[in-house]
């Protein structure tokens, strides 16, 4: 009997301190500086942070440091993980910089002020950045300008993206909607200045300095608003359609109709915001991280450092604070609670740095959906769809002109609908008249294939490696591995895959030039994403063992050692 009581006092015990354990600091790792931005990669498992020593770590779950790459100037708060793991930060000389997740540079191009908050990485891999100048970019993967367009107003806030538009809030009070080529749609003005912000495929919710939240159509129509204190903060939406907002000292729940469920009262202004877990978590002026119940309830607080940034989490449960005091904070509960944490998900803050939804790419937009075409943009559609190759060659020289050209123009983002169709030889995209091929022509595949390296996507990618396998023509062919390998992108190794699986099947029909290409795009991979798997170190020792050439032999041994490294 004494021992059954004993076994039931230890598992009441155990229970005990499960369920009234107090938040702790799990971690700390200094920096140099001041920490300006985080991110975090839940997929690699990777927490990025920017400091003032002008550093970008790298750090593991655990508070390793895995690599850090000197920016060489200044860091902003701008710093996001793109679809492809690549990271993006920006400088005070008015850089954007792209970063592999190895910690090699991909790219830095120069825009014309400094970034506000965080670009957007859309799926197809396009980056969209705000400017403290007052500039809306659209940029290529590989870092091509696109456009640059001049905003209304200053932006407020970083841009906001979902499957109908690009959303810039503006000082001015408005909330600007574009499309992803840059055309305002239109105009919707709030109560006062925007500080937060969430969006979904179908309204997006907005925080303002005065102290209202307004729910917005994809129209431009408000669907309702509520009045909170001031200011509003940070919004986060959650999967089951609560609003949370950081209101002034408050923090309140609002159900998607705008009407408040319940509000709890803090001692000081709050910042972050989030959902952790079974928790609301919120930050305050004095780096107190609070744990509240759904019901508004607090239930534990931690001191982590002065926050300089909005906290996010990891994937083991942590909470991550950037902080004045150049640390960063790691903060959580003791093991036997965050092992309970089962259906979480992701932290969004809704200050500058937003939420962003990823638009649905996967099918190209027809050329009859596209509106507001200059007239040579019209001319060169139709010219397109000519028999005629001088006809072909005149649309592609035109296009060629305009994708080199310094001037900002966003026919650059057009231009990849009328490259893939011209780079067609029909088989694969079959588009006849009168049982004729519109693009029989040999040459015109070629240079579209080129171009399309130069222009493209992560979707363009996708396009060239299914006419791999159709296309017939060997210098059309070398151009497409060209592109491919261009272009970089290696999203589940399937790119490395694709060029093994046709190398395998064509090595005993083309030579030691197209060898020397493959590897060529091997490496232009390797350099883009900063690894290649298993695939991709066969298809460069097959290349080594099939040519008798010695500078292809060579060029083999030189990428094997680089990935060695």
């Amino acid at each position: 009997m004494k021992r059954t009581v004993a076994v039931l006092f230890f598992l009441f015990l155990n229970v005990s301190i499960t369920l009234f354990a107090e938040p702790r600091i799990t971690l700390q790792y200094p920096t140099g500086g001041r920490i300006i931005a985080t991110a975090y990669d839940s997929a690699l498992h990777v927490l990025y942070a920017v400091s003032e020593d002008r550093f970008l770590y790298a750090l593991s779950d655990s508070g390793n440091k895995i690599w850090r790459y000197a920016i060489g100037n200044s860091g902003t708060a701008t710093l996001t993980v793109g679809q492809d793991h690549t990271i993006y930060t920006g400088t005070k000389a008015h850089h954007l910089v792209a970063i592999n997740p190895y910690g090699k540079k991909i790219w830095s191009i120069q825009l014309d002020g400094s970034i506000r908050g965080n670009v957007v990485s859309a799926e197809d891999g396009t980056v969209y950045a705000v400017t403290v100048s007052g500039s809306l970019y659209g940029i290529s993967h590989r870092g091509m300008i696109r456009y640059r367009i001049s905003l209304p107003s200053p932006p407020a806030l970083a841009p906001l993206l979902n499957n109908s538009f690009l959303f810039v809030p503006g000082s001015d009070n408005r909330l600007y909607a574009f499309d992803v080529w840059g055309k305002l749609k239109w105009i919707f003005l709030f109560s006062g200045r925007i500080l937060s912000a969430v969006c979904t495929d179908k309204v997006l919710y907005g925080g303002t300095s005065s102290g209202t939240v307004a729910a917005v159509s994809m129209g431009g129509k408000k669907f309702w608003s509520s009045v909170l204190h001031a200011p509003v903060t940070a919004i986060i939406l959650s999967d089951s359609g609560m609003l949370y907002c950081t209101a002034g000292k408050n923090l309140a729940a609002l159900n998607t109709a705008g009407v408040r469920l319940w509000e709890f009262s803090g001692r000081r202004t709050l910042d972050s915001l989030g959902v952790l877990g079974e928790w609301i978590v919120t930050d305050d002026s004095g780096g107190n991280l609070s744990f509240h119940s759904f019901s508004g309830k607090q239930i534990g607080s931690v001191k982590a450092g002065k926050p300089s940034v909005p906290f996010l989490y990891t994937s083991k449960g942590d909470i991550v604070v950037g902080s004045k005091d150049w640390n960063i904070f790691y903060a959580g509960y003791p093991d036997t609670v965050i092992a309970q944490f089962e259906n979480t998900w992701p932290l969004v803050n809704g200050r500058s740095e937003g939420n962003r939804r990823i638009q649905d790419l996967s099918i190209r937009p027809s050329f009859e959906n596209l509106h507001n075409f200059s007239n040579d943009f019209i001319y060169l559609k139709v010219l397109s769809d000519s028999y005629n190759s001088v006809s072909l060659s005149h649309v592609l020289d035109t296009i060629q002109a305009r994708i080199e050209n310094e001037h900002y123009d966003s026919g650059k983002m057009f231009f990849l609908q009328m490259l893939e169709y011209l780079a067609s030889d029909c088989i694969t995209r079959p588009y006849r008249r009168n049982t004729i091929l519109v693009n029989n022509f040999a040459v015109i595949r070629s240079r579209a294939d080129a171009l399309l390296g130069v222009a493209g996507d992560f979707k363009t990618q996708e396009i060239l490696i299914n006419l791999l396998n159709y296309e017939w023509d060997p210098h059309a062919i070398r151009e497409i591995i060209k592109s491919i390998g261009i272009l970089g992108y290696n999203q589940e190794n399937k790119t490395i895959k694709a060029l093994f699986d046709y190398y395998k099947a064509t090595r005993s029909v083309y030579g030691d030039g197209y060898r020397m290409v493959i590897l060529e795009a091997v490496k232009n991979i390797y350099h883009y994403t900063g690894i290649l798997k298993n695939e991709g170190v066969q298809l460069v020792l097959q290349v080594f063992r099939d040519s008798s050439s010695k500078q292809v032999r060579e060029d083999a041994l030189t990428l094997l050692h680089l990935m060695k490294k």
